[in-house]
Order: structure tokens, then C-alpha cells, then sequence
């Protein structure tokens, strides 16, 4: 078995490591989520040094270690510039990277994941709206990991949605109808409307829905149920959402400001 191989590969995390080495966290479409080492990746002189930052999307040639595999070659195929250098773009990246690191098991190929998640980056770095375009992704991503929202029926009495909606229950994991919204400890308000939006969000490749208008209010809603839908079920804190939560108090108070003008 060869000891040499390469991947496509998405830079997710880094960590020192010694002096001049790194431990990058590597999402690859061939052997799905990996650790390696990148030896002398701090040297200023360094060939992978760039390369070896997140979000940088990369051609790696890899080489089989002891314990952890090396990185003894990269290529940038794109460095997502607009995503290093805008801090509001560069928030939601960090939630798009750790959302899909929280959802990847070791070296369990996703490619479909993979693909959703580059899709994703290339349209933030274009100039997509973050909101409508991270939220997509999150629905998305949990129906790919097998535990997406029910959006089709009430998940307490089993009846069709389209017979009256209540709420959402995260620990159910779906909407509720009127009558069993009270009996629900964690019930939350979800509307038609905002069902109608999330049905849309996840049927819809993410180019589409960067191409669309989206009502600000209820995708903001959205993507605080769906932090907490998946935080719930895969027992894992997703650190960057207080970053992202403070942003998008931010620009509500300037959408709000905006519209008292």
C-alpha cells in the first residue's frame, strides 16, 4: 500500500505545533476529516505556510505517518481573499467551518458534505448574502447527517403540516401544532411563514438561493432554531455562534435604525 497520497482538501483548523510546525484539521472529499502535520509551516520562508491557514481550499499531498499523516506539499487552488479580509464575512465562514467539523466523524468520506461546504465558501468570498446562504447550509447539512428538522409533519401528533402549525420543539426535533404546544417544555413560536422559508432553503441548491431575496427576520430565526436543533443532537457546542449571534444583533439595531430613517 502506498505511503504517498493527495487530496482535495479545505482547511478547517490550525494549531501550533513546537516551533515551526503546525496540526492542520483538513476536510478532504477522498478521506473526509483528518489531522496532519505540516512541518515548518510557521517559518516565514515556508512554501505551505499560507497554504496551511484557514479557509484555504488546496490541492495537499500528503505522506502516511506514525501518528499523525504529513503535509509535505500543497497546492492553493483558492484562498478565499474576501473571506480573510471582511470580519463579518469572515465570522460566518468560521460558523460554516466549525459547523461542518462538528458534523464530520475521522476519515469518513463526505463528499457530498465536502461539495456543499466549498459551494458554500465560493459564494460567501463572491459576495452572497451570509444569512440566507449559511442557513441553507445548515438545513442542508443536517439532512445530509441524517437528523434535518421534520418540515413535513408534527412531530408530536404526526399529523400533516398543512393542517396548523404551533411552534418547534428542538428536543422533537420538528414543528408542533396548536394543541400540543403547551405541553411542550421547549416549544418555541415558528410560523407558516418561516416553514414555507426553511422548505425553500433546503430544496434549493445554495447558487439558487444566493440569487434570491430572503425576509431577514425569519432566516435570522431560522439559523438560531437550527444552531440549536443540531447543538442538540450532536452534543457539541458550536463556539463561533456567540460571534455570529453578536454580528447579527449588529446589523438587526442597523437594519432597524435604517428603517426609523
Amino acid at each position: 500500500m502506498s505511503r504517498v497520497y493527495h487530496v482535495q482538501a479545505v482547511v478547517m483548523r490550525r494549531r501550533n505545533l513546537a516551533e515551526t510546525d503546525k496540526i492542520v484539521t483538513l476536510f478532504t472529499r477522498e478521506r473526509g476529516k483528518l489531522s496532519a502535520v505540516a512541518k515548518g509551516a510557521r517559518r516565514p520562508q515556508s512554501r505551505i505556510a499560507g497554504a496551511t491557514e484557514p479557509p484555504t481550499f488546496v490541492r495537499a499531498f500528503m505522506a502516511v505517518g506514525q501518528n499523525l499523516d504529513l503535509v509535505t506539499q500543497c497546492e492553493v487552488k483558492e484562498a478565499f481573499p474576501h473571506l480573510r479580509t471582511d470580519y463579518d464575512r469572515l465570522t460566518y465562514c468560521n460558523y460554516l467551518l466549525e459547523l461542518a467539523d462538528t458534523l464530520l466523524e475521522e476519515r469518513l468520506p463526505q463528499p457530498e458534505l465536502f461539495d456543499l461546504l466549498l459551494s458554500a465558501l465560493y459564494l460567501l468570498n463572491g459576495g452572497a448574502d451570509p444569512l440566507p446562504l449559511v442557513t441553507a447550509f445548515s438545513l442542508q447539512a443536517a439532512e445530509d447527517a441524517g437528523f434535518g428538522p421534520s418540515l413535513d409533519e408534527r412531530v408530536r401528533c404526526h399529523e400533516p403540516i398543512s393542517r396548523g402549525l404551533g411552534g418547534y420543539s428542538v428536543g422533537l426535533g420538528g414543528a408542533l401544532c396548536r394543541v400540543c404546544r403547551p405541553s411542550v417544555k421547549d416549544a418555541i413560536r415558528f410560523p407558516v411563514s418561516a416553514l414555507d422559508t426553511a422548505k425553500q432553503l433546503l430544496e434549493l441548491d445554495l447558487p439558487a438561493v444566493a440569487k434570491l431575496t430572503w425576509p431577514e427576520r425569519e432566516v435570522r430565526g431560522l439559523l438560531r432554531i437550527l444552531r440549536r436543533h443540531t447543538e442538540y443532537r450532536t452534543e457539541k457546542k458550536l463556539k463561533s455562534a456567540e460571534f455570529l449571534e453578536a454580528l447579527q444583533l449588529k446589523e438587526k439595531s442597523a437594519t432597524d435604525t435604517a428603517d426609523e430613517v
